[in-house]
């Protein structure tokens, strides 16, 4: 039974947690240690009805979440978590009165984050950072580090309408390509024929080309993975064509002429360039992909048969190309008659 005692001319406190018996001197304060008595029931019982919590420092559970992810994840994903705990931590350095603990963050902040951050990213950015920082919470509150997630009802920002996605037609593309020095030519081209991301086309190996099976394996590597799962996807003549002309010398597929990996920033500048020359509308790889997905619709393939050359999770997303094909679901219903 928890009780106080005096020892000499110190109150001590005496009690039993976890069938250990603890005694802690406090003071010449009988007043205090009963106070003090009184704190320590409260967090037992605390802990034995799951309520105790261990207000965790954020400079100790940053590098623990952190490890936690690595363990768990994709080296891509443990990147983005990386990133969005710098960035968070960066805007708590602004602040007048930063806080140390996760006990500290409560909604307001994270309205504030969210404002802070849209000085610099997109509001679809800011809402995946959002998410991620939802995760980084949850964890703490699995921990018992707080009681609570205190991202559970910040709202995500809303997404303007878009427009759909922009792509080349087939004269747009003649023209660019007549812009284009060998190099990019075959990077455009590759693009054009594959629909692949261009980190996917960045990273790809030789090692990733099957010959005999004409395909090309978009696979998870050592220090990078794909956006979605790994795939495979049928190389058309164009692009056998593409990987007969080039030089098998490098690890990688599409090199710089020092042989490193081509860089996307590069890339896009020069595509930039030949968009001019050939008087067209600025466009960046991406579009590239549209123009694959676009194009292979309006030619009547089925959206599910898009979905998967594109790597998409979910067929939602490759709903986008939908109204290029307007006639797709009478089509699929004319399927059943007989």
């Amino acid at each position: 039974m928890a009780t106080v005692r005096k020892r000499g001319k110190t109150w001590c406190i005496d009690y039993r947690l976890d069938g250990k018996r603890i005694v802690k001197a406090i003071g010449r304060s009988k007043r205090i240690a009963e106070l003090a008595l009184a704190d320590i029931q409260i967090k037992i019982a605390k802990r034995r009805t799951d309520l105790f919590t261990i207000d965790k420092k954020l400079s100790e559970y940053i590098p623990q979440f952190l490890s936690y992810i690595h363990v768990h994840s994709k080296p891509l994903t443990t990147r983005r978590y990386t990133q969005v705990t710098e960035h968070f931590s960066n805007f708590l350095d602004t602040l007048e009165d930063p806080p140390r603990n996760l006990s500290q963050i409560r909604p307001p902040l994270l309205e504030q984050y969210k404002v802070h951050r849209l000085d610099s990213v997109k509001p679809q950015t800011v809402n995946t950072e959002v998410t991620l920082l939802h995760h980084f919470f949850r964890y703490a509150v699995e921990m018992k580090y707080i009681a609570s997630n205190p991202t559970q009802n910040i709202k995500k920002i809303k997404k303007p309408v878009t427009k759909a996605p922009r792509f080349l037609t087939k004269s747009e593309i003649a023209k660019l390509l007549e812009q284009c020095n060998p190099n990019l030519s075959a990077i455009v081209k590759f693009l054009l024929n594959t629909g692949m991301r261009f980190g996917e086309l960045q990273n790809l190996e030789w090692d990733d080309i099957d010959r005999k099976k004409k395909e090309i394996h978009i696979r998870i590597k050592e220090n990078w993975s794909p956006k979605g799962d790994e795939r495979k996807i049928p190389m058309n003549n164009t692009v056998q064509k593409i990987l007969k002309s080039s030089q098998r010398e490098k690890r990688w597929v599409f090199t710089t002429k020092t042989g490193s990996q081509v860089r996307q920033s590069h890339t896009w500048d020069r595509l930039k360039v030949a968009c001019q020359r050939a008087g067209l509308e600025s466009v960046g790889p991406h579009a590239l992909r549209h123009t694959f997905a676009s194009h292979l619709v309006m030619a009547g393939v089925d959206l599910a048969t898009v979905s998967r050359l594109l790597g998409h999770k979910d067929i939602s997303t490759t709903m986008i190309y939908s109204h290029l094909s307007p006639d797709h679901l009478r089509q699929a219903v004319e399927k059943l008659s007989s």
